[in-house]
């Protein structure tokens, strides 16, 4: 082998031709290929199976109705369809094993619709053969949608379709690929609006669309608000299907491609876009008549196109912007992306080719303020691409450096079914790792957004309670200034009731006029006969007779009178007046003629030692009550024991013993220096205690004696004071009768 130029660039073909063992290769592909098909003929009889269950649901709106078209259609599927639906039920199933069906087989254009009972989107060769009207801008609806132009019928049918009725949904693409919304799979909220057209409802609707950026941000009010704004310029027009939908590359990840005829467009005018990304408008600006495809003139389609092989079925996808079949594998297609998709739906492989449609510019990102921002699948990387022999162009060489070393046939073939299983293996596990991937980043977005809700109705609610609270301070107020009005206008009614009942009990006194004098003899008047029958009762005869002395004492005449108490002094006096007989005298009589105030008469005058002899009397006047009174106190021995403690002795001790304490002083002092007029020693204290004092443990006899040498002591110092000495009393009663007024004494 020396000297012989092996090239790296051998053709894989020709390469592959010469390894020997093709033919256990070949038989081992072709197993491979002949699962594949059946694979792909289960998935077609589920598919088609889902959406004859779709028409099902969407088509017919009540079980009875549903039973009764489920014969012929499905009769018409089994004809349509030769060799499939043979063992489906001849009756109707019911609705709960219908709506599993159609979940079960829904196209991946349409797994959004996954869980959602009662939702289902009909397609082509499954619907009632009924063209829905025109409806928005004047295209006609795609047959069997079920939507009619009347709003809230297809409202209803809309939100089963898109949501199911959840005003926080996001549209299956974005859940399953999240790093497809910057790619345009912004689709959310209970009508899946995408937020170019979701901008464009909220300003028809008269709504700032700064404040809720998408759909699902926005409460469910203002999502049905925006429906009506939308559908009523465009009618039901943004929700039919599009010439463009996501479909899944052999990476998983989902790429926006043309998969249906274009509609044809009403008339330029509006803005708002189909609700798939990348949709031909249906109306507003820029939405016009699509081109016609290459080579076809207006109203003509081109050929099926031909399988290729998958380079060159990559290349075509690319150049042209749509999918090309791959020649070799049933139902294998090149997307414009690159990348390769097992099967289409239907109604896209049959389709005419059409120009390079313009790459759909990203719809805006969610603000950070309002939506935590997406994260995005871990890289995962990928295995060297195989061909349709599931070997690499690593495996050639090797194989080929294998032969020339002299590899036998059974060896290279076991070789080949061993590089094949492992390709296959780590195809596998890398479509695994992607899956895993994107669930991560799926489950992380979820919990951010989760976290992100959760923060702003923490921060709502507690706007809400400090609103609640303001509203609860506000209502306070009010009540307080509505109490102090109310309390202000019950003030003002009172004053002006007492005012009038005054003034109407001034026009009804028998003398008018306001001053003193007239009231005092208007009173008079009222009450005379009360007074004269003995009726009267003691307020009235009280007033009557202060009103009857103020006006006897009226203009009385002034004059000087010898003074009784001191001869030869005279005094002020004056003569009173007389009044009506009219007005009988009061019960104590009528004031004397003549009033004055005699002077007092002198007090003989005392010695000095009748002065002290009355002091130290005053002493034990005001003395022997308390020690009579606190006794039981000062006979307490627990008492006398607690004076007896140092320092804090006297805050330990009743309020009793302390007065009986200070009584006892009074008196003893004011004995001792009576008798003996000097300083006073302990020995002399502590003798007179015993003799007048009440000690623990003294017998009543002797407590009765010392009470009579209290009152022989006092007796003896009252004789002392001599004549003119009075002891303290307690002030005298009020007479019965009314007195006279302050400064006059009446004159026996």
């Amino acid at each position: 082998m020396s000297g012989t130029q092996v090239s790296s660039s051998v053709p894989l073909n020709i390469l592959y031709d010469s390894i020997s063992g093709k033919t256990g290769i070949d038989l081992q592909s072709g197993q491979n290929q002949l699962l594949q098909q059946q694979q792909d003929i289960g998935g077609h009889e589920m598919e088609m199976a889902s959406r004859l269950a779709g028409t099902l649901l969407s088509q017919y709106t009540t079980p009875e109705a549903r039973a009764a078209a489920y014969p012929t259609l499905l009769a018409n599927a089994r004809a349509a369809a030769p060799g499939y639906f043979k063992n489906a039920p001849s009756s109707y199933p019911g609705d709960d094993a219908t709506h599993a069906l159609f979940q079960l087989g829904t196209s991946s254009a349409e797994q959004f619709k996954l869980g959602q009972a009662g939702t289902a989107i009909p397609t082509p060769g499954f619907n009632t053969g009924a063209a829905a009207p025109a409806v928005g801008g004047g295209t006609a609806a795609a047959p069997g949608d079920g939507l009619t132009g009347d709003r809230e019928h297809d409202r209803a049918l809309i939100v089963a379709r898109e949501s199911g009725g959840d005003p926080t949904a996001l549209n299956y693409v974005a859940k399953a690929d999240p790093a497809a919304y910057a790619r345009g799979a912004t689709a959310s909220g209970k009508y899946q609006f995408v937020n170019s057209t979701w901008r464009e409802g909220m300003q028809l609707a008269g709504l700032d669309p700064a404040k809720y950026p998408t759909a699902r941000e926005a409460p469910e009010a203002v999502q049905d608000q925006v429906f009506n704004a939308v559908y009523g310029k465009y009618g039901a027009a943004p929700w039919q299907k599009g010439p463009k939908d996501w479909i899944k590359d052999e990476q998983g990840q989902y790429q926006l491609a043309t998969v249906r005829p274009a509609a044809q467009p009403a008339a330029p005018g509006g803005g708002v876009v189909a609700r798939n990304p990348g949709a031909v408008q249906v109306a507003g600006p820029g939405a016009g008549t699509p081109p016609a495809a290459p080579g076809a003139g207006s109203g003509t389609t081109t050929a099926a196109q031909a399988p290729l092989p998958p380079d060159q079925a990559k290349a075509k996808a690319a150049a042209t912007g749509q999918p090309v079949p791959v020649a070799g594998v049933d139902g294998l297609w090149a997307l414009p992306s690159g990348g390769l998709v097992n099967q289409l739906p239907a109604t896209a492989q049959a389709q005419p080719a059409a120009p390079p449609a313009a790459p759909a510019s990203p719809a805006p990102q969610p603000p950070a303020a309002t939506a935590p921002p997406l994260v995005a699948p871990v890289a995962v990387p990928a295995p060297d691409e195989m061909d349709g022999n599931h070997l690499t162009r690593q495996d050639y060489k090797d194989l080929d450096r294998a032969k020339r070393s002299g590899m036998t046939g059974p060896q290279l073939t076991q070789e080949v079914q061993q590089r094949q299983n492992a390709n296959l293996a780590r195809q596998e596990k890398y479509r695994g790792d992607v899956r895993q991937a994107q669930n991560d980043a799926q489950a992380a977005n979820e919990k951010a957004k989760a976290d992100a809700i959760a923060a702003e109705n923490l921060r709502l609610s507690q706007e809400g309670g400090q609103r609640d609270t303001e509203r609860l301070r506000l209502a306070q107020q009010d009540d307080q200034r509505k109490a102090e009005q109310l309390r202000l206008s019950q003030a003002a009614d009172q004053r002006a009731a007492e005012k009038a009942a005054q003034e109407a009990k001034a026009a009804s006194r028998p003398v008018q006029g306001n001053d003193v004098d007239a009231q005092h003899e208007s009173y008079l008047y009222e009450h005379a006969n009360e007074i004269r029958d003995g009726s009267a009762s003691e307020e009235v005869k009280r007033q009557y007779a202060g009103s009857y002395y103020a006006l006897q004492q009226r203009g009385g005449q002034a004059l000087q009178i010898t003074d009784p108490n001191n001869p030869g002094g005279t005094i002020a006096a004056t003569i009173t007046r007389r009044l009506p007989s009219s007005l009988p005298e009061p019960p104590g009589g009528a004031l004397p003629e003549v009033l004055t105030t005699p002077g007092a008469a002198k007090a003989p005058q005392m010695t000095e030692p009748q002065s002290q002899a009355a002091g130290f009397a005053d002493r034990m006047v005001n003395a022997l009550p308390i020690i009579t009174d606190t006794s039981p106190a000062a006979m307490s021995r627990w008492q006398q024991l607690l004076g007896k403690v140092p320092l804090a002795g006297n805050s330990f001790v009743s309020s009793e013993f302390q007065q009986h304490i200070q009584a006892e002083r009074d008196f003893i002092n004011a004995v001792l220096r009576k008798e003996s007029g000097a300083a006073i020693s302990e020995s002399e204290f502590v003798n007179a205690r015993q003799q007048y004092i009440p000690q623990p443990g003294d017998q009543p006899a002797v407590l009765a004696q010392k009470a009579k040498n209290r009152e022989t002591v006092l007796a003896n110092l009252t004789r002392d004071a001599g004549p003119a000495y009075k002891p303290p009393t307690a002030s005298s009663s009020a007479a019965a009768v009314p007195p006279p007024p302050k400064g006059f004494k009446v004159i026996q």
